[in-house]
Order: C-alpha cells, then sequence, then structure tokens
C-alpha cells in the first residue's frame, strides 16, 4: 500500500538540479528574440526543476500521512497514532 508522509520541514541544500521542458517551434522563435535575462525567466516560467542530488540535513516530523488506497482499518488500529 502506497503512502505519503508529509513532513513539517526538511533542512538541507541542492548539489544539482537542471530545468527541463518543452517549446515548440513558434514559442522557441519568440525566445530567440528575448534579451539573455528575458531568456531565463521564460525558461523558469515553463521548466520544471528537476534534483538530480540533494543532502537533507536534518527534517521534522510527520505531520500527516495518507494512505492509497485508503487502508481499511479504522484510526484506533492506526500504528502511527
Amino acid at each position: 500500500m502506497k503512502f505519503v508522509a508529509t513532513l513539517e520541514y526538511i533542512e538541507g541544500y541542492l548539489r544539482s538540479g537542471q530545468l527541463v521542458g518543452e517549446l515548440n517551434d513558434e514559442d522557441y522563435a519568440e525566445w530567440l528574440s528575448m534579451s539573455p535575462d528575458e531568456q531565463k525567466e521564460y525558461l523558469w516560467g515553463v521548466g520544471s526543476l528537476e534534483i538530480t542530488s540533494y543532502r537533507i540535513n536534518e527534517s521534522g516530523p510527520i505531520v500527516d500521512v495518507t494512505w492509497e488506497p485508503q487502508p481499511t482499518f479504522t484510526l484506533a488500529d492506526d500504528p502511527l497514532a
């Protein structure tokens, strides 16, 4: 059973990542006409950040857990309660 546990906080830093996206021919032509600063801002607006390496120094407590699919046990049976 898949779960997602929300943490109160995460402390660390990004070691490396990349901005990934796709431009059609029309958007690419528009991008070419922009200044270098405008080009960078535009890519941030249409791209997604993919983190390839990171370091976590500390993380906070689990504040919420969701299950997929929903479990059949009651809250009293929940091992995290």
